[in-house]
């Protein structure tokens, strides 16, 4: 009897001590994840603190360095300066770490697939300078020459050169061919129209690529048709972190704001669309539309004078909205001339560039002019009632 419980304890004591030296084996050979490195080096004093020059250039590029990864959930640059010398020096560093390391390219900094985070061997400093120079083709000779050899201004223009690698967005090809794939099936259960699936699958290829931006800005359309504004609009931030000259998302946003009653936003963002867009109309559109609703008539006028001519020029019969909104302004504000004025426009436009083949336009353009007064102003108020949601 006691034989057999020594047996079964010496076989759970053998089972403790494999199991123990398996963890220790997995946790020494663990492959490279970019999480998992920054809890280590954060929690064994690997971080090297960042110089107050590098903090203020941070701060001015939307950077943070040596921030957890919890410190932003959406795709924000991160940079890390790592104390090389004493990680290489500890004996129980994970090996494929150490391999990353001391490899090339870390030493040259590192921008992650679907992440944005680079590293700088901030051991460096400590080191001959001229031993620096080579491992820094991006940095003029004379630059280095000029540099009166403080640590500090060395680390800074370390930290410059690196962070380059963080304003850069790419995914390579594999990567980029698997997450083209997954966004083909969203896009499939979004036009059967089941847009809570559809939501759920564009977030899954986002959470795994957090710079497959167009996964973020389809979720953003799912969720526009479930009604939830609130969460469109800061999924169409979360795409502008990503790709801040993203058009698709500046241009939808808009409306969402102003519904919101986010006006001062939605009038930055129109603003911004016509400075990094000029050829898009919808910026001037949406600014015309904020102006009217301040009785800023003059220059509404203006803004969707210039977003009429854009939509004609590229097809779009849009540019009838355009106009059917100032002359609903103009008949409400007991302004007939005005309104005239609108109306001979409209016309003339309309005989210049609506087919008959565009039912929407024409059916507006072939209205008789008493109808099309009132459908003028149920269009203005239409869009005024976006104001009041």
């Amino acid at each position: 009897m006691k034989k057999g419980k020594l047996i079964v304890l010496c076989i759970f004591l053998l089972t403790l001590l494999l199991g123990g030296v398996n963890q220790f084996w997995h946790f020494f050979n663990q492959p490279f994840q970019s999480k998992a490195f920054v809890e280590l080096a954060s929690r064994h004093g690997l971080l090297i603190k960042p110089t107050d020059s590098i903090k203020e250039f941070a701060d001015q590029k939307g950077i943070l360095v040596n921030q957890p990864q919890s410190a932003s959930t959406h795709y924000t640059p991160k940079l890390y300066v790592i104390d090389v010398e004493k990680a290489l020096s500890l004996w129980w560093f994970p090996t494929n770490y150490k391999l990353f390391l001391e490899s090339e390219l870390f030493s040259a900094g590192v921008t992650f697939a679907c992440e944005r985070e680079t590293y700088i061997d901030g051991s460096i400093i400590r080191r001959d300078p001229r031993s620096v120079g080579s491992r820094m083709s991006g940095i003029p000779i004379s630059s280095l020459k000029q540099l009166p050899g403080k640590s500090t201004e060395w680390l800074f223009m370390i930290f410059v050169h690196e962070s380059v690698h963080l304003l850069e967005l790419h995914i390579p090809p594999a990567r980029k061919a698997r997450m083209n794939e997954l966004f083909s099936k969203a896009n499939a259960t979004f036009s059967q129209e089941l847009f809570a699936e559809a939501a759920t699958q564009y977030q899954s290829i986002y959470e795994e690529c957090p710079a497959y931006y167009p996964a973020i800005d389809h979720h953003a359309r799912a969720m526009r048709r479930l009604g939830r504004n609130s969460e469109v609009v800061d999924l169409y931030k979360r795409s502008l972190e990503v790709k801040p000259d993203n058009e698709i998302a500046i241009q939808n946003i808009i409306p969402i704001l102003i519904e919101t009653r986010r006006t001062e936003e939605a009038l930055k963002h129109s603003t911004d669309l016509e400075t990094m867009f000029p050829e898009n109309p919808e910026g001037f559109f949406w600014e015309g539309v904020i102006l009217l609703r301040g009785n800023n008539a003059e220059s509404a006028m203006e803004k969707l004078a210039r977003a009429r001519d854009k939509y004609i020029s590229k097809g779009n019969h849009n540019f009838v909205q355009a106009d059917m909104l100032l002359m609903g302004y103009w008949l409400l504000n007991d302004n007939l001339a005005g309104a005239n004025d609108i109306y001979k426009t409209l016309q003339l436009n309309c005989k210049q560039h609506v087919k008959q083949r565009d039912s929407f336009a024409a059916n507006l353009c072939n209205l008789p002019t008493k109808e099309l007064a009132i459908a003028s102003v149920k269009t203005y108020k239409s869009y005024m009632s976006i104001f009041e949601k």
